[in-house]
């Protein structure tokens, strides 16, 4: 690839994402200015803010683009594969940073689904059929509403309804899980039974939407390949598919809340027993944002409270929190390691699964 094409790549994820954030933060401020965002009364923001912070019709425009920068960041790690040769070391590294490329388009196009991506709820699902879905041989978006927005969401720690953990219990995790058995299920996607699910799942899709999963993909892999030949396809795209990437997200999914907890009666008392904060440092959340937990899903708890939110302004909602809700605090965490600490991340999953669930869960 010529170096003006990767000047201009570079250019083109810079402006984009540079863009997206100053015009966030202008619609943050604005709608924060003035009156108390907190409601005492009802625990959580007064609703004329969070109503605020969804998404502008600007973004029906900027958030594709935003999409496309990670499709672009993609390419550019295929074209230095190509360029630098093909070393082990390399080439693992290189498919460990694809594989967080992968974990970003699926959390920015997890918005589409609460009609929080774009301003038209349409242009938003089109985004994430067609530059992650079908690219990647996912479900189908429809399906993915379904499971995400109208299953798992409104029923977290339901054994009956929540699929998450329904899926849990199926593969044998149910707590408590000690020694060997909590190692299985924090690395279960790269196990044999694992990977034969990977496998099993993206077939399924596959035979769901065959024409558009084979010409989204080959359009990916095309280009892959172009900018960095077939080795840099293999590396970038098919093993963090197929090994990497499904890693990523499933230790997403076991930070993201306290699983098999008791279920209150009450919305919001129901998100604090079943959720966790992650009040980390900003170097440490940029780390877990690059990484595992991107665009916001750091913030999973503010995400949960507040699903109309656009990742921008999540931020804001977990410092109103962490500043005025006792109740949000006292399930914040400030350590990623150190499973010992009572204040560990990975301590915290490790307790989660290790003890014996909560009666009513």
């Amino acid at each position: 690839m010529p170096d003006w094409r990767i000047v201009f790549a570079l250019s083109f994820v810079i402006v984009t994402l540079g863009t997206d954030l100053l015009v966030h933060r202008r619609q943050r401020l604005r709608a924060s200015r003035g009156a108390d965002a907190w409601d005492p009364r009802r625990r959580q923001l007064r609703p004329e803010v969070a109503r605020a912070l969804g998404p502008l019709p600007i973004d029906d425009y900027l958030a594709p683009c935003v999409v496309a920068a990670v499709h672009v960041q993609l390419l550019l790690l295929a074209a230095l594969v190509g360029w630098f040769g093909h070393p082990i070391a390399a080439g693992a590294a290189a498919c460990v940073l694809a594989a967080t490329r992968l974990r970003a388009l699926q959390e920015v196009t997890h918005y589409a689904v609460h009609g929080t991506l774009t301003a038209r709820r349409g242009t938003g699902l089109a985004v994430a059929a067609w530059l992650f879905q079908f690219p990647f041989g996912r479900a189908t978006i429809e399906a993915r509403a379904k499971h995400h927005v109208q299953e798992h969401h409104p029923h977290v720690n339901d054994p009956a309804r929540d699929p998450n953990l329904i899926e849990y219990v199926e593969l044998g995790f149910n707590p408590p899980l000690r020694g060997p058995a909590f190692l299985r299920l924090a690395f279960f996607p790269v196990t044999p039974r694992g990977l034969a699910a990977t496998v099993r799942s993206t077939w399924a899709h596959l035979r769901a939407a065959p024409v558009p999963i084979v010409v989204a993909a080959s359009l990916l892999v095309g280009a892959l390949t172009l900018v960095g030949g077939a080795t840099a396809a293999a590396v970038c795209y098919a093993i963090p598919l197929f090994v990497v990437y499904p890693l990523l997200s499933w230790w997403s999914q076991l930070v993201e809340h306290r699983w098999f907890r008791s279920r209150p009666a009450s919305g919001i008392d129901r998100e604090y027993v079943s959720g966790r904060v992650l009040n980390v440092s900003r170097f440490t959340r940029w780390c877990l944002e690059a990484s595992v937990l991107p665009f916001g899903d750091s913030l999973h708890l503010a995400h949960s409270m507040y699903p109309g939110i656009r990742w921008n302004h999540l931020g804001f909602v977990h410092a109103v929190h962490m500043e005025r809700d006792s109740e949000y605090r006292a399930v914040a965490l400030d350590v990623v390691w150190w499973p010992g600490s009572a204040r560990s991340i990975v301590g915290d999953v490790f307790r989660n699964f290790s003890q014996t669930p909560v009666a009513g869960s």
